[in-house]
């Protein structure tokens, strides 16, 4: 062949050989350009869960804000593209409602029963308020209990109180946190307190007792309406899991714990930043019961990963890797410390059956003859008002 004729040849070898190999070359640079994508988006959503950490960080016990906490979280889920101005706006439109609600009733507005009376009434409903729109009376329409994806397994933005003042339903997580919301802005002494898969209020009344409001069901509701669940034991109980009253600190701890499960939902795994928050809330709250749980998961997924990696040996011969056997030994105790302190999972069927029985007869006569009990002390200012009770 001539040397013309061999160089067209190897040529046309060459092109054919470039033209089979395209197709895999594009895929591959597809590919490489989707991996690099998706760790800069990675990057970029752990930037932002960062910097809101660093900020729930920097409110101390005194200069701590719930309202300011919450949207931090919810801000930094939805990439910082959230209002605060609009927040504000929302949450003093639901405060002056309250204000309103005290002013109509004649109530003393400085009287600390007096504004959880008004803040019930609000998430409630049946109050009669002035609509400027209308320039007439309206009756407040209830906020409603969300039962669609509750859990929000599907849409985690329905944990938010910000979908809540957009919605006018949320479920009991966002319901607590926009009463103790609206409390901070009347200046208003109430508690967040939990129960399992659970968070709802406990105030103080003017006798110095202190009462439970169930937001889900806009009821005070007794403590034995709260334990009807089943999955309150008494251990738990002893060890402050359940039924207390949160402290400051304590919300901070609870505060990141929301920012971690809103991390952990947006990364879709677990890393070192996850565990850092994890860390820091069992600093601040040891007894953190969230904070527990989501450290045993990434402890077991560490050591699920390294175990694979050396072939998954029986336990007996794990003391022979010692990083893996530490994995093992620190997910167990982590187990080990949620199984002392009283804890039991609660199945949402469970659940969903604990809200229904809130509404039996027997618990609705208890609810009413409680509101009736608040609804005297608040008429009669001669008892003593408990404003500060500090934790």
């Amino acid at each position: 062949m001539h040397m013309y004729q061999w160089e067209q040849f190897q040529g046309a070898n060459q092109e054919l050989l470039r033209q089979q190999q395209q197709p895999a070359i594009i895929e591959n640079e597809i590919r490489e350009g989707q991996v690099e994508y998706e760790r800069m988006a990675y990057l970029r959503v752990q930037q932002q869960y960062r910097q809101a950490y660093e900020q729930l960080l920097g409110m101390n016990s005194d200069s701590f804000s719930i309202t300011k906490a919450v949207f931090i979280i919810e801000n930094a889920f939805n990439d910082n593209q959230l209002s605060f101005e609009k927040y504000l706006k929302a949450i003093k439109a639901k405060t002056d409602l309250c204000r309103q609600i005290m002013k109509s009733e004649k109530l003393n507005p400085n009287d600390n029963l007096a504004k959880n009376y008004a803040i019930q009434k609000l998430f409630s409903g049946g109050a009669k308020v002035y609509d400027k729109r209308s320039q007439s009376l309206q009756l407040l329409k209830s906020l409603r209990y969300d039962f669609e994806d509750f859990r929000a397994l599907k849409d985690w933005t329905k944990m938010f109180v910000t979908k809540l003042l957009n919605a006018g339903t949320g479920q009991c997580h966002s319901l607590p946190l926009l009463y103790k919301i609206i409390a901070e802005q009347l200046n208003a002494t109430v508690w967040l307190s939990t129960a399992p898969e659970h968070s709802y209020i406990r105030f103080p009344s003017n006798n110095g007792n202190i009462y439970n409001f169930e937001t889900t069901q806009g009821k005070v509701v007794s403590d034995q309406a709260i334990v009807m669940s089943g999955y309150i034991t008494p251990t738990a109980i002893k060890n402050k899991l359940y039924m207390d009253t949160l402290s400051r600190q304590q919300l901070i701890a609870q505060m990141l714990v929301d920012l971690l499960q809103g991390y952990r939902e947006r990364i879709k795994a677990h890393d070192q930043f996850a565990e850092e928050i994890a860390d820091q809330i069992l600093t601040i709250n040891p007894n953190n019961i969230m904070a527990i749980l989501m450290k045993a998961d990434m402890k077991t997924f560490q050591f699920e990963y390294a175990a694979n990696n050396i072939g998954r040996p029986p336990v007996d011969k794990l003391p022979l890797f010692p990083d893996v056997y530490k994995l093992f030994t620190e997910r167990n105790e982590l187990y080990d410390q949620v199984d002392n302190l009283g804890y039991r999972a609660m199945p949402a069927e469970a659940y969903q059956q604990w809200l229904k029985s809130l509404k039996v007869e027997k618990r609705k006569q208890e609810s009413e003859m409680l509101q009736e009990e608040i609804k005297r002390m608040i008429m009669n200012p001669n008892k003593p008002t408990l404003i500060n009770k500090k934790k």
